[in-house]
């Protein structure tokens, strides 16, 4: 089951079907969009087995030039998928679309500069999850708690979020540099 009303929080234990929905849209998504998507990758909680999540999948696609994609082919190309652009007016570091079914957001797609900084802030924060239970826990523990908290303000939630999300990017990256030795 995926999708999520506009502004709620529903958190959901992870559910198996979410890795094979992800590749199913990375599929369809390369083949919509060619060699453009450099590469297409699931990130974010549903991407993480054993802990709570948002039933949105989110994704990332990386380019080599983020207005690449917001040109009419591309665009209609991703339409016909169901995605559509949504704007974000002062952002430079992506470009953000959302498929939506009968009034639910079911998916986020980021696209962004493959192995720049987004792209490899994502995929850090995801790995380091994936590999790291206790942390894993401890991020899903306040996700619960937020939502209690804010269920009907995403805003406010994903701003409690913050903090603990700041810890965990320093610890694998310390991590990273410490492997790197």
């Amino acid at each position: 089951m995926i999708g999520l009303k506009k502004g709620t929080v529903d958190l959901v234990f992870h559910q198996e079907d979410w890795r094979q929905i992800a590749q199913n849209t990375i599929s369809e998504l390369k083949e919509k969009l060619g060699d453009m998507a450099i590469d297409i990758c699931h990130i974010g909680s549903t991407s993480i087995k054993g802990i709570h999540a948002k039933p949105i999948i989110d994704l990332q696609v990386g380019l080599k030039t983020l207005d690449e994609i917001i040109q009419p082919e591309p665009l209609e190309k991703l339409h016909l998928l169901g995605f559509s652009y949504r704007p974000e007016p002062g952002c430079d570091w992506r470009r953000y679309f959302r498929k939506e079914s009968n009034g639910y957001r079911t998916h986020h797609l980021h696209a962004v500069i493959y192995q720049g900084k987004d792209w490899n802030r994502h995929l850090l924060f995801r790995d380091f999850l994936r590999s790291n239970p206790q942390w894993a826990k401890k991020y899903d523990e306040l996700k619960l708690f937020l939502m209690k908290k804010y269920k009907n303000d995403r805003e406010k939630y994903t701003e409690g979020k913050s903090e603990l999300i700041a810890e965990i990017f320093a610890l694998a990256k310390k991590s990273i540099q410490e492997q790197q030795r």
